[in-house]
């Protein structure tokens, strides 16, 4: 599919909005539908007289993504020239401005050079996601003393830079909403908007939308806009005060197009749209025939495939058997009776298959079924082989055999399982992988590779399969990952043998982290299950059980308790 960049102008109140801003812009102009009553943006605070150099370097770094207050700390000549990168370098809250080793005297003492040194997390791309880079950060500026003795930055650093909380304050995580290569299931993709002005940011997240999946998704996801002849949008104020986004450009679009059209629309606007109500035009006509306003809740479901039934409540493997995670019980079957020696296992979303992992004398070999059935042996064996993990509709499965070749299986017409297509080379270098799975909307990956932590997109064309830019998260932080599992469509749960951070709550990006509480585990965690709806659920030290439904609560014991290294498992 082609990715056609559109133009998108928002009308606004009482101006026009023209561009993507991605540094906050100084500007506050007020668009229609997203009226803001909260103090004014940019508000500006003397700065100190006695401010010494390395407090003036420092606070300019401080106020960067707000240019009209980090323009107070440049000469005049400088406020001429300066504009902030577009993608910054995010760099940790703590750092250092120092003079350096040696201070070169220069226009008699009257500049002063300044060294920043810090941490470096990650970048905003040009598609507006953020990017993990870790490692050092060190730049300087050139301070200089005005005629009326105060110091200001004369050369700002080469770079951008900013801090994680900074980041965090001036630009907002958007998921944006695209559709799978089969346009079936609806998937999130994070973006990072700039929050100022407030009342641009329904604009500006309708140009990220209009420009299509970010760099790691352009091959697995797919915009029904970007498949539109030309796609325009535009936003003005309708009399009641609703969001009103009127297209051009899609032609003779089906009524399936235009609802999920609708569905990308509305959900990628849900959270900046005041009032939720958006309303939706096509030519000047309603979008959808009959439906010109819509809410989040007004959408079709395009995630069900993607969602276990409350009605499966999980299982576990012990001792080689599969077990109920609703009462440790055997599941009916030969898989829950011992005739196969289970190390692992995975339950299709749907629920109805069931794949093992099954110690075969000295070897590992996978066995595929239904849940209560006979598990047909498939013809793969290996040395070691990943917990096996399926994609939506039962009919694709992957896992990892002797920690570097993904194979990837599909059942054939026959209903037999045979390996498919399938490029995996871009994970040569990661290390060996423990632990792979599968997003439940098929499109990405998250793995345990060489200890770390580590994502992917999953690139479709026909039948061949490849797996996309994959990236380290969290890298300096987590160097020894030992599960990790999918908590919702990008919220990954990591389990880790960490300390403090021995489990977490991480996006797909890796951005941020929320530790659960801990204190009651025997560390090391051994495993870690989640899926939507649903409980997390780790193994600790001492083969307990245990769930959590929301970080900071203390662990409740799961039920279950007795069993040799249980590993429990959501369906997915």
């Amino acid at each position: 599919m082609s990715r056609l960049r559109a133009i998108l102008t928002v009308l606004l109140l009482l101006a026009v909005a023209a561009g993507c801003a991605n540094i906050p812009e100084q500007s506050n102009p007020q668009v229609a539908g997203t009226q803001d009553t909260s103090e004014p943006e940019n508000t500006v605070v003397p700065i100190d007289r006695d401010a010494d150099p390395l407090t003036i370097a420092r606070d300019f770094v401080a106020h960067a993504t707000n240019v009209d207050v980090a323009k107070q700390y440049l000469t005049p000549e400088a406020q001429k020239t300066w504009e902030p990168e577009a993608q910054p370098t995010i760099m940790e809250n703590t750092y250092n401005t120092i003079p350096p080793p040696v201070q070169e005297p220069n226009n008699k003492g009257n500049e002063q050079t300044v060294l920043i040194h810090g941490t470096k997390v990650g970048r905003l791309g040009p598609d507006n996601s953020f990017i993990p880079a870790p490692g050092a950060y060190e730049d300087k500026v050139t301070v200089q003393r005005q005629a009326d003795g105060q110091w200001r930055v004369s050369k700002p650093p080469a770079t951008t830079a900013i801090t994680l909380d900074e980041f965090r304050s001036a630009y907002r995580q958007v998921p944006l909403y695209f559709f799978d290569s089969e346009l079936n299931i609806l998937v999130p993709d994070l973006r990072y908007v700039a929050q100022r002005p407030s009342q641009g940011l329904p604009s500006r997240v309708l140009q990220e939308l209009l420009a299509g999946p970010s760099d790691m998704l352009a091959g697995p996801l797919r915009s029904l806009l970007g498949d539109a002849a030309n796609p325009s949008a535009s936003g003005v104020a309708g009399e009641d005060g609703d969001l009103v986004v009127s297209l051009t450009g899609l032609g003779n679009a089906n009524l399936d197009t235009r609802n999920k059209i609708a569905a990308q629309i509305v959900l990628s606007l849900q959270g900046v749209a005041t009032g939720g109500v958006i309303k939706l035009l096509a030519d000047n006509t309603p979008l959808v025939p009959g439906k010109p306003k819509w809410r989040a809740s007004d959408v079709p479901s395009y995630t069900a495939p993607t969602t276990p039934s409350p009605d499966l409540p999980g299982m576990f493997v012990s001792n080689g058997r599969v077990r109920s995670l609703k009462d440790g019980n055997p599941i009916p079957g030969p898989a829950g009776a011992g005739q196969y020696n289970v190390q692992s296992a995975a339950q299709s979303i749907n629920g109805a298959q069931l794949a093992v992992v099954e110690k075969y004398g000295n070897k590992m070999r996978l066995r595929v079924g239904k849940v209560d059935g006979p598990l047909s042996i498939v013809p793969l064996t290996a040395n070691t082989m990943t917990r096996p993990t399926w994609r939506p509709g039962a009919n694709e499965l992957w896992t990892v055999i002797n920690g570097t070749t993904v194979v990837r299986l599909v059942r054939t017409k026959d209903g037999t399982w045979a390996p498919g297509s399938m490029n995996s080379s871009t994970l040569a270098s990661f290390g060996p992988i423990t632990t792979m799975r599968l997003s439940r909307d098929g499109t990405r990956l998250a793995m345990v590779a060489g200890g770390r932590l580590a994502v992917a997109g999953v690139d479709r064309n026909g039948d061949t399969v490849s797996v996309r830019l994959p990236r380290r998260l969290m890298e300096d932080q987590l160097q020894d990952v030992v599960d990790v599992d999918w908590m919702g469509p990008f919220t990954l749960a990591v389990a880790a043998d960490e300390g403090r951070d021995s489990v977490l709550s991480v996006p797909f990006d890796g951005s941020q982290e929320v530790p659960y509480d801990i204190s009651n585990l025997t560390l090391p965690v051994r495993s870690i299950a989640a899926a939507p709806n649903s409980p997390l659920t780790v193994t600790d030290k001492e083969s307990r059980v245990w769930t959590s439904s929301v970080p900071g609560e203390a662990w409740r014991s799961q039920g279950v308790s007795g069993f040799s290294d249980p590993l429990p498992f959501y369906p997915g």
